[in-house]
């Protein structure tokens, strides 16, 4: 603690005499000028001196002030916190039990303002010594700091809230250094990978691409961080924990330092896996173009090679408002983007040389003129004889970054080739067919599992909300959907959103139903 050698010597018996006031005339010139409040406590822990500066800080008088008992002029936390100090720090070297370390005890605390509010105070406590060098008073220096302890207890909050966040998505967040190494992945990437923090952190991202990329992922990204540009919609492949090819939608901004110098990136990176099927397989599958026309979750959208709209599913119907009729006739493809994006998304179709599957995501405006941020897959179709024929379109919602949900279904063929897990089942709810990858789940084999009631896939409870409401649903809407949890012998599973869909148009013969799983989450009352 800061010793001053002043020859101060209270009378014990009058704290308050005006002797040693007059000592103090020295700082009644700073006190007056100052926002900062002094006081000063004899060794009874009796407050002896209060500058005027505590009428504009608390809003009492010197005086009135004083007379307060500390246990009126402090909530009970700060109470509790101000004799906790006394106890520990300071009498304790008024005592000669503690060394005196030469600098002030500094801690922050809570003051009742007259008006009954509260505010924060910074206390910087020190220890006033007489020429011998005894020590005759305690000497305070109250520094008003709400307004920055407001900020910084707000700072604190977002800081909490932005964690939470980034612990709880399903997306991946992540940080890279200067040389391109991980600094953080958040819960959901370690996950994904089966990796701990410590397995990862110092490692490139590429290093957990798939092989037959990670050469070009490399190459590329070593070209964007000699640009220091941001960049979004690059999809990298990788292997997640179990071995199965993940595909990650990655968008990111460089980060730089005071001085200008990027100090690497930080984004995030959508899992877009589920989606690849339907981008990689439907220009082979003449089935799933059908099956996609048809298809609520997302927008299929065609173009001829004039650019004028040939197709548009009902998906696209739900996704911008307009009928498949307004969009034929009324050519409103290029309604869906603002005026001043028009021209270059024109320029964009008229570039039809790269046969490769492109990504990107857009601001577009809707039937009713309200904005919705899409993310655009793009495929170029060429005849046989390489002619080019036009142009097709997967699009997503990516506003609410939810991913696209199959709803109806043609066939167990098409389904796995899409590589959605799935089975069919009769009015009793007894399989008809399962998919190879559902029974791989289930850990039985496709023969074993054809023939058993559903209740062996969802669960006895679910099967009787099946049979109860689901069906019945289903031949009315075409559609029913619930969360179900399926596990293998071992009791290891996931949650899922199963979708029941008749398998034929015809309502007085539906007799077959597809029921097809998407991985989803708990449900949010089981949390």
């Amino acid at each position: 603690m800061n010793t001053q050698k002043l020859d101060i010597e209270p009378d014990p018996r009058n704290p308050g005499s005006k002797d040693l006031a007059s000592r103090l005339e020295v700082f009644d010139q700073i006190e007056l000028h100052s926002s900062d409040v002094f006081w000063i406590m004899n060794l009874q822990m009796e407050t002896v001196y209060m500058s005027p500066s505590v009428r504009r800080t608390l809003g009492y008088e010197p005086d009135e002030y004083m007379k307060l008992p500390l246990s009126d002029r402090l909530p009970p936390e700060s109470y509790a916190l101000s004799q906790k100090v006394m106890m520990e720090e300071i009498l304790p070297v008024v005592k000669g039990i503690k060394p005196d370390t030469g600098e002030p005890v500094v801690f922050e605390m809570l003051h009742k303002h007259k008006s009954g509010h509260l505010i924060w105070g910074e206390l910087s406590i020190n220890l006033m010594r007489n020429n011998e060098g005894k020590i005759t008073s305690i000497l305070g220096i109250t520094r008003d700091i709400h307004d920055r302890k407001i900020a910084q207890i707000a700072l604190a909050q977002a800081k909490e809230q932005y964690r939470l966040l980034v612990e709880r998505t399903v997306d991946w967040v992540w940080e890279l250094d200067a040389d391109s190494k991980l600094t953080y992945l958040n819960p959901a990437g370690l996950s994904k990978l089966g990796l701990s923090a410590e397995d990862v952190i110092g490692k490139s991202p590429f290093d957990f691409s798939d092989s037959e990329q990670a050469v070009k992922d490399r190459a590329w990204f070593e070209n964007l961080t000699n640009t220091r540009q941001p960049f979004t919609g690059y999809l990298q492949v990788l292997r997640d924990k179990n071995g199965r090819l993940c595909y990650l939608e990655h968008s990111a901004t460089p980060v730089f330092d005071e001085n200008g110098q990027m100090t690497g990136y930080r984004g995030i990176a959508r899992d877009v896996t589920d989606l690849q099927p339907v981008l990689k397989k439907y220009e082979r599958n003449e089935h799933s173009r059908e099956f996609l026309l048809r298809y609520e979750g997302i927008a299929y959208i065609e173009l001829d090679d004039q650019h004028e709209i040939t197709e548009w599913n009902a998906g696209a119907v739900q996704l911008f408002g307009y009928s498949k009729q307004e969009a034929v006739i009324r050519k409103i493809f290029t309604d869906l983007w603002k005026p001043a994006d028009r021209k270059k998304v024109m320029n964009y179709l008229s570039d039809s040389e790269a046969e490769d599957l492109s990504m990107h995501t857009a601001v577009n405006r809707r039937r009713d003129s309200s904005d919705i941020r899409c993310r655009w897959y793009r495929f170029n179709r060429f005849s046989p004889g390489g002619k080019f024929l036009g142009t097709l379109f997967i699009v997503q919602d990516a506003s609410q970054g939810d991913e696209a949900v199959l709803t109806t279904a043609e066939s167990s063929r098409l389904l796995s080739s899409l590589g959605f897990l799935h089975c069919y089942i009769n009015r009793r709810q007894f399989i008809t067919h399962i998919s190879e990858d559902l029974a791989v789940l289930l850990g039985h084999p496709v023969k074993a599992m054809t023939g058993k009631h559903i209740r062996t896939v969802i669960g006895h409870e679910n099967a009787t909300e099946l049979r109860v409401k689901g069906l019945l649903l289903a031949r009315r809407t075409l559609n029913w959907k619930m969360p179900v949890r399926i596990e293998n012998p071992a009791g290891e599973g996931s949650w899922f959103q199963m979708q029941i869909s008749p398998l034929s148009k015809d309502y007085r013969s539906q007799s077959l139903f597809a029921v097809l799983f998407a991985p989803s989450e708990p449900p949010a009352d089981l949390s």
